[in-house]
């Protein structure tokens, strides 16, 4: 069978609000920092005055010294940070679908200097990948070699016990990144950062463009 060969493609990855740079630290005003906030991740979690009590501060020196983070690490407030860290990830399912998903352990994720995990929403989601007739959307299972994927491979609602949006089986999973990941070039493919929000701008509908680099 001959090796597919795919077109390049560029990604675009959304960060926070952040008035330092991005470069690893706290806010340096943790409590005037309003935009990060329109992620819901980062509205449910901020302790403003726990951050104002290291704000400016290293994220590295957070670390070695026990002290939490601010939610907006996770949400990769730290692609300009010069230096390694981990984060520990606990599946999401884990904690309120335990018997389904509470097997799930922890896992530790390494975060490289000026790096920023991408995450493909569009290729997660059912009805972008098998379609939706009543939203006319054409899944990408018709657009892309995505012969391993299959609705049979789905678990039902029932045995899941709640409702989602996302595709769950794992190799839908693999099939799914892969063809999504051969289409990114290093070197070629470029990076778009972006944010939902940001101060003193009003259109909060659109994105905005925080910079660009190269995927290396």
């Amino acid at each position: 069978m001959p090796k597919i060969t795919y077109p390049q493609k560029h990604i675009s990855i959304r960060v926070p609000w952040h008035d330092n740079q991005w470069a690893g630290t706290v806010c340096n005003n943790p409590k005037l920092n309003t935009a990060c906030l329109k992620l819901k991740s980062i509205a449910d979690s901020k302790d403003e005055t726990e951050e104002g009590k290291i704000h400016g501060r290293s994220i590295q020196e957070l670390m070695d010294e026990g002290i939490k983070l601010p939610p907006c690490v996770s949400e990769r407030a730290t692609f300009m940070a010069d230096f390694d860290f981990d984060l520990v990830k606990q599946h999401p399912y884990a904690k309120n679908n335990s018997d389904t998903h509470g097997h799930f352990r922890p896992t530790t994720v390494r975060n490289p200097a000026y790096s920023a995990a991408a995450i493909p929403f569009l290729w997660l989601m059912r009805g972008e990948v098998f379609g939706n007739r009543k939203k006319k959307i054409i899944g990408k299972v018709e657009h892309y070699p995505l012969d391993g994927v299959s609705l049979e491979f789905e678990p039902t609602e029932e045995e899941l016990g709640f409702n989602t949006n996302w595709v769950q089986d794992k190799r839908n999973h693999i099939a799914l990144l892969e063809c999504f990941w051969n289409h990114v070039q290093p070197v070629e493919s470029l990076v778009f950062f972006y944010a939902k929000q940001v101060p003193l701008v009003e259109d909060t509908g659109r994105r905005v463009l925080i910079g660009v680099g190269r995927v290396k």
